[in-house]
């Protein structure tokens, strides 16, 4: 399977590793598939590893991943989500600048591995 995922409920975060051959729309389709089925994951924080991916992800899959978080009723101004790219990629950051807007309090950062990762959650949560 080209995306492997590992929700921890007790932390409230989802792993996801995006493997090669994975597209766009497939990563897409798993996050709308994870928030119909628990519309709590949408306020999760979550960690996208795609040091193995090999597809694009457009904006229109990401318009997609958009809509199905905001999709979920929660409240939001009581969260402050933040979604961690682990990525080589140096272009990146600037992607996540341009995906900040499209959800409702979601913030997208970049990290080289997923111990990083982990570290941007926890330093975001002691805000």
């Amino acid at each position: 399977m080209p995306i492997r995922f590992t929700p921890a409920a007790d932390i409230q975060v989802m792993t996801v590793q995006v493997c090669a051959g994975a597209t766009g729309g497939q990563v897409a389709a798993f996050v709308e598939d994870q928030v119909a089925r628990q519309p709590a994951v949408a306020g999760w924080d979550w960690i996208f590893d795609l040091v193995q991916a090999s597809g694009e992800t457009g904006i229109e899959d990401t318009n997609r991943i958009a809509r199905a978080m905001n999709s979920a009723e929660l409240d939001w101004a009581a969260l402050t989500p933040v979604t961690v790219f682990v990525t080589r990629d140096p272009a990146f950051p600037l992607w996540t600048r341009a995906m900040d807007p499209l959800f409702y309090t979601r913030t997208h950062r970049v990290a080289a591995s997923l111990a990083e990762a982990k570290s941007v959650i926890l330093s975001h949560r002691s805000r």
